[in-house]
Formats: structure tokens, sequence, C-alpha cells
């Protein structure tokens, strides 16, 4: 059964954050953690990833922007699954940056994350349809309107650059 989650961060009272000296919050909110949070998590459509659910009353799925921010947050640091779930338990700018206040409600494993890319790959092998990619495109145009960047100029790709001088000779390539 899918169920979408919220997107706001609520601070428990007994949250470790009160007990930050104030150089340690501003240093958090200055901190990848706050933008990944405010432009990324809260960014994630939850609702592009209910297909994967059934509709059929059911014990709810794991929180699927928490997921998909884990399964981000993996591609970016280059860690393992098992690095990963270490940093969610243990890395407070990770909780931060999910939006994790209470650990009793967000139990995640390292089955869940398996489980949920299986989710995604059996679905994309049915209807050819990659959710994940949908969403990385998704949010990488948000981000690029966070950034003002002009979208109309194409970026050179690093490996034409790198074919195209494996194919010239030594002459084209020295400078003038």
């Amino acid at each position: 059964m899918f169920k979408e989650s919220e997107k706001v961060r609520q601070i428990n009272i007994d949250d470790p954050y009160h007990s930050f000296p104030k150089y340690v919050r501003e240093a958090l909110h200055n901190s990848w953690a706050e933008f990944f949070f405010e432009h990324i998590f809260r960014n994630i459509d939850e609702s592009r990833f209910s297909v994967l659910y059934s509709e059929n009353y059911s014990r709810p799925n794991a929180p699927v922007n928490l997921l998909v921010g884990l399964l981000f947050l993996k591609e970016l640091t280059c860690c393992t699954d098992e690095e990963l779930i270490s940093s969610l338990y243990f890395d407070y700018r990770v909780q931060y940056a999910l939006g994790i206040a209470d650990f009793d409600k967000e139990r995640i494993c390292i089955n869940t994350i398996g489980n949920f890319r299986k989710r995604l790959v059996e679905h994309a092998e049915a209807t050819g349809r990659d959710l994940l990619h949908e969403e990385v495109t998704f949010l990488s145009d948000k981000l690029a309107d966070v950034a003002e960047m002009d979208t109309s100029l194409a970026r050179q790709d690093s490996m034409m650059i790198s074919a195209n001088c494996r194919r010239m000779g030594i002459i084209p390539l020295t400078p003038m």
C-alpha cells in the first residue's frame, strides 16, 4: 500500500539539535545537509513511485522520499549500502538532510533499500519506464532553476574531448 510521507522537518524536543552550541547549529544550516533537504529532499515526487506498490490495504511502504534521498546520497558519496546505513544512523548531517526526527517511525535497513531498488528494476523491465531516472531529471531541472543556470548552453562532454584527443595526432594538440 502506497502512503506519501510528510515533507516537513519537525525537530523533537529531545533531538540532539537543541543541545548543539549555536556555532554548530549555524554550521549545520550552512552545510550541504540544509541545501539537500530544501532543494532535493523536499522536491522528491513520491507519487511517481506509487506504481511500485499494491493498491490493496496492507502495511504502508517505507517513506519513498527517504529511500530516493538515500539512493541520491549513495551516489553522491560513492559509498556502499552498509556505509550508507551507517551514515543514516550515526551521521547527524544525513539525518538532518533527510528530515529524520524520530527513528522509531523511520526504520530503514539495508534490505529495505535493496527491495526498493529491486522494485525499480522490475518496473523498468516490465514497462520500459525508469522512475529513478525521471526523478533525477526532474530534480536536475529544479536545481538548474535554483542555480539560475542557462540550460540553452550545452556542456561539452569530457568523454567526447577524450575521444577526440585520441583521434588527433601530436601536431594538432600542440599550442601555437
